[in-house]
């Protein structure tokens, strides 16, 4: 705990996410970021998860987390919508549209449904999703390059719901 994790924007900066031969010429489609929109807001009725605007990561349980009926049913209900946004979110990629229209959609459905999108704000992480697109392995930022026949995409959704955080 208290371990200082960079910043998200700084990941995307300094390109951790590019393939061995980073040259466009030996390969046109390699990853190439996008620009970044501005962070969405939630609305303050919705609960936050405690790390929310914390640049340190949250504390870890040290055992396994013994639930109650009633944590049993919040988990079901984090585990129940989280499910219905992945499902959604996969019905949204299509070649043109881009990983930040995706990450909107998603944010406002989860926002719809009371939760708040447990990525954004984690450690500094600026949007509701993450998007890895082709080499980019994981927590990629979503931003404004579109989507092209042929891209394979992970999309990483998580809410928050309940205390509980699925």
């Amino acid at each position: 705990t208290g371990t200082k994790f960079p910043e998200f924007t700084d990941l995307v900066k300094y390109g951790l996410c590019l393939s061995r031969d980073d040259s466009l010429e030996s390969n046109p489609r390699r990853l190439r970021p996008g620009k970044v929109s501005p962070r969405l807001t939630v609305p303050s009725h919705i609960q936050r998860p405690p790390y929310v605007n914390s640049r340190q990561r949250p504390q870890m349980n040290d055992g396994p987390e013994i639930h109650d009926e009633k944590g049993i049913e919040c988990m079901r209900a984090s585990g129940k919508l989280a499910a219905q946004v992945l499902k959604f979110a996969g019905t949204l990629v299509n070649p043109g549209i881009t990983t930040d229209e995706i990450d909107k959609a998603v944010h406002q459905m989860i926002i719809d449904n009371g939760a708040y999108p447990s990525p954004l704000g984690y450690c500094g992480f600026p949007k509701s999703v993450c998007t890895s697109v082709n080499e980019c392995i994981c927590h990629g930022i979503p931003d404004s390059r579109p989507l092209e026949d042929g891209d394979i995409i992970n999309i990483d959704v998580t809410v928050y719901l309940n205390d509980i955080s699925f």
